[in-house]
C-alpha cells in the first residue's frame, strides 16, 4: 500500500503540480504518514485525536525499547549496503558509481527479495509458535525452516556463481558490463547478509533488539573503514569485497551471540548433503553446457534457461532419491 501511494502521489505532485524531483520526497513523507496511522490504531496505541483500542499506555516504554533499536538497524543497514557508492563517487566519478550500482543492485535485490519473501512468510509463524507452543516447537520449526531455505537457495546461488558472466550480459545494458566482475562477491555478500536475518529471531524473542543494532553498526563501520583504504587501490571491486567481508562479520556475530541465548537445532548433516547435491547438479549443467550447448551457438538467454533447467532437474532428482525433505513434519508445527 505504501509503495502504491508513493508512486501515485509522486506522479500527481510532479506532473499535476509541477513540483519537480522534490515531489518524490514529499510523496514519501505523505505515504508514510497515511499508512502509519492505521498501523498505530491496529496496534492499540492511542495518538492525540485518534481513538485507540488499548486500555493503557503503559506498554509504550516497552514498544520504544523494542522498536527504537530497529530504527538504528535500518540506518546501519543503509550504511553497510549503500555508503560505498558515495565513496566510489568521492574517489572516482559518477560513471563508476553507475556501473557499480547497476551490477550490485541487480544481484543484491534478487537474492535479498527471495530471502525477504521466506523471512516474512515465516516470521508470524515463528513468533506465534514462540508465544503459544514454547521453545521446543519453535526450535523444530526453525530447524526445518532453515533446511528448506537452504534447499531453495543453494542451487540459485551456485548457478549464479557459475553463470554470472552470462547473466550479466543478458540482463544488464552493455555500458554496465565492466562491472560484472563484482558479481561473485555481491552474490556471496547478499547470501551472508540475508542469512543473518534468520539468526535475529532469538533477539526478537528475548526483546534484545539493541544487539541487532550493535552488530549491524559494527559491520557498517568496518565496511566504511575498509572502503576508505581499498577503493582508491583497486576500484569498485574493493567495494564489493568489503561488503562481503562486512556481511561475513555480521553473520558470525549474529550466530555467535544468538547461540548464547537460544539453542539452535541446525541440521548440519542434511545441509551438507544439500550443498553436495547442489555442486553435483551445477557440475552436470556446466559439463553439458561446455560440451553440447556451446557448440550450438545458442543465444545466451536460451543457454541460461537450458542450463538452469538441467541443474534443477538433477538437483530435485537427488533430493527426492535421498529423501532429504519431509514437508509433513513442518506442516504439523504450523499453528492453526
Amino acid at each position: 500500500m505504501e509503495s502504491s501511494l508513493k508512486f501515485l502521489l509522486s506522479i500527481a505532485l510532479i506532473l499535476q503540480f509541477g513540483i519537480g524531483a522534490s515531489g518524490l520526497l514529499i510523496a514519501y513523507i505523505f505515504a508514510l504518514l497515511i499508512t502509519i496511522i492505521p498501523m498505530f490504531k491496529r496496534s492499540g496505541i492511542e495518538l492525540p485525536g485518534i481513538k485507540g483500542s488499548v486500555e493503557t499506555r503503559s506498554n509504550i516504554p516497552m514498544f520504544l525499547k523494542y522498536g527504537m533499536p530497529l530504527i538504528g538497524v535500518n540506518l546501519a543497514s543503509w550504511i553497510l549496503n549503500l555508503s560505498d557508492r558515495y565513496l566510489i563517487h568521492f574517489f572516482y566519478d559518477v560513471e563508476q558509481v553507475g556501473i557499480y550500482a547497476a551490477n550490485y543492485d541487480f544481484i543484491f535485490r534478487s537474492v535479498n527479495y527471495l530471502f525477504t519473501f521466506f523471512y516474512f512468510v515465516a516470521a508470524p509463524i515463528v513468533m506465534k509458535l514462540w508465544e503459544t507452543k514454547g521453545l521446543e516447537d519453535t526450535q523444530r520449526f526453525l530447524r526445518d525452516y532453515f533446511l528448506y531455505l537452504m534447499i531453495v537457495i543453494c542451487p540459485i546461488v551456485l548457478f549464479s556463481l557459475s553463470y554470472y558472466e552470462i547473466i550479466g550480459t543478458v540482463f544488464l545494458n552493455e555500458r554496465y558490463h565492466d562491472g560484472i566482475i563484482i558479481m561473485p562477491y555481491v552474490i556471496l555478500g547478499s547470501l551472508f547478509f540475508s542469512l543473518q536475518q534468520l539468526f535475529q529471531y532469538p533477539f526478537l524473542f528475548k526483546k534484545m533488539t539493541k544487539y541487532i543494532f550493535y552488530f549491524m553498526l559494527f559491520a557498517a563501520i568496518i565496511n566504511v573503514i575498509l572502503n576508505i583504504f581499498l577503493i582508491p587501490l583497486i576500484g569498485i571491486v574493493a567495494a564489493a569485497i568489503t561488503t562481503l567481508i562486512s556481511s561475513i562479520v555480521l553473520l558470525l556475530l549474529m550466530v555467535w551471540y544468538s547461540t548464547k541465548i537460544f539453542n539452535w537445532l541446525i541440521p548440519y548433516k542434511k545441509i551438507a548433503y544439500v550443498f553436495l547435491i547442489g555442486v553435483i547438479s551445477i557440475s552436470s549443467s556446466l559439463i553439458i553446457n561446455h560440451y553440447i550447448l556451446t557448440s550450438l551457438n545458442l543465444p545466451n538467454i536460451i543457454t541460461l534457461i537450458i542450463s538452469f533447467t538441467i541443474c534443477i532437474l538433477v538437483y530435485t532428482g537427488f533430493l527426492s532419491l535421498l529423501k532429504i525433505i519431509n514437508l509433513k513434519e513442518i506442516i504439523k508445527l504450523i499453528p492453526s
